[in-house]
């Protein structure tokens, strides 16, 4: 992985909801409350400040959980792509559009193939491990989205409920609630790998 000197500005800014654009680098940290029912995450950025939530409540037997905004307002549904023969996890509005979908592709070095796509608009590609969450987020045409140079941590605390997180640096111009959710999407992708 190379250096935050790759991090450039992207122009236009690149929204999914347009609230959490910021013009400096950003770190996002993904924390995860692992329960046997499913899992709780809540990514917050440099600050502190929470960006999106997904509740365990929410996960249902299809593996659907719903993301809340900071204040708590849903904003869509995570959820794995009925009938299909690929690893594919989408994300659509409350209205029942589909914003983002995730998937997974045999890669040729050994390590998984990850994908996302917001519509037509950008075709985005996993440079690395993304068990480990150290690899790159990069469009199609090979623009730095975000940086997960961070593995995995075990955070101390209830040992009834393990907790891990990782971080994202995240470039300026780019919505932290995109790459968040991004995030999220591939964690259930690489999930549904792992069990098979």
């Amino acid at each position: 992985m190379e250096s935050h000197a790759d991090l450039v500005p992207v122009r236009p800014p690149l929204a999914l909801f347009g609230r959490n654009v910021r013009s400096v680098i950003t770190q996002v940290t993904v924390l995860e409350d692992m329960f046997p029912s499913g899992d709780n995450y809540t990514v917050t950025d440099s600050d502190g400040s929470t960006i999106i939530r997904a509740k365990a409540e929410e996960w249902s037997r299809l593996n659907k959980k719903v993301v809340y905004d900071d204040m708590l307002r849903p904003l869509g549904e995570i959820s794995n792509k009925a009938l299909s023969l690929r690893q594919i996890v989408e994300f659509t509005s409350n209205s029942g559009e589909l914003l983002l979908e995730a998937s997974f592709h045999a890669g040729t070095n050994g390590l998984p193939s990850f994908r996302a796509k917001m519509g037509d608009k950008l075709e985005m590609a996993v440079v690395g491990d993304w068990k480990q969450h150290a690899a790159d987020i990069v469009t199609s045409d090979g623009i730095l989205l975000a940086r997960g140079s961070h593995e995995n941590e075990w955070k101390e605390g209830d040992p009834a409920i393990p907790q891990r997180q990782y971080k994202l640096d995240v470039a300026p111009g780019v919505d932290l609630a995109l790459v968040a959710i991004v995030s999220l999407c591939l964690d259930m992708v690489h999930m549904r790998v792992e069990k098979k």
